[in-house]
């Protein structure tokens, strides 16, 4: 090293230093990008990718389930026909045309069918509408939707005779409500990918009067 001329010592300082600075990290623009970059990926994180459509959002249950997934998701959205709350989008799930265009114009990746005739006094006084919201709706979705569809459905699809059920257990509805509901979990589990879940009596301090289970009582 003692015997390098100046020159070339001088060329190697200069080296020396540019390795030296590039080594100190990367320039500023790209600190930036990288630093938004860093910040998006952790907002990725804390909010899954993916849009979510909870059809059915003005029920109690509908709107609890859109609630906390706004909480976690940003591409949350709620529709309704009846009881159209703001923030919700209006969708008649008993026409297939407009059903076809919203998942169309929307592009949900999945979707929770929260819509129903969920009273079984209703249901057998117009077995008709149960069957076109319980079922023929369902049907309609899935025509052209091929994401996931996650089902609510009731535990009166069984008749109560041997509790406690497993997910295979067969149904056996006693009613019209039940009926329909156990025909609108086998359209949606035609495809492995989809799923049902079957609730029992739901109750809390908000909702209807005439639907709440607290208030009635």
């Amino acid at each position: 090293g003692l015997g390098t001329p100046p020159s070339l010592r001088r060329v190697g300082a200069r080296a020396e230093v540019r390795q030296s600075r590039v080594g100190l990290g990367t320039p500023p623009s790209l600190r930036r990008v990288g630093a938004r970059a860093e910040v998006r990926g952790k907002e990725a994180a804390e909010k899954p990718a993916g849009k979510v459509v909870v059809i059915g959002a003005s029920s109690y249950v509908g709107r609890q389930i859109l609630s906390a997934l706004k909480k976690t998701r940003s591409g949350a959205i709620g529709t309704a026909y009846q009881n159209l709350h703001p923030g919700l989008e209006f969708l008649d799930v008993n026409d297939e045309l407009a059903i076809k265009e919203f998942i169309e114009s929307t592009q949900p990746d999945v979707i929770i069918y929260a819509a129903a005739e969920a009273r079984p006094d209703r249901a057998e006084a117009d077995p008709e509408r149960a069957a076109a919201l319980n079922v023929t709706a369902v049907q309609s979705i899935e025509k052209y939707f091929k994401g996931r569809l996650i089902y609510l459905s009731t535990d009166y699809v069984f008749d109560g005779q041997k509790p406690p059920y497993a997910p295979d257990t067969p149904p056996h509805p006693l009613n019209v409500y039940g009926k329909t509901k156990m025909e609108g979990e086998r359209v949606v589990l035609a495809r492995p990918e989809n799923a049902v879940m079957r609730l029992g009596i739901v109750f809390g301090e908000e909702g209807d009067p005439e639907k709440n289970f607290l208030r009635q009582i």
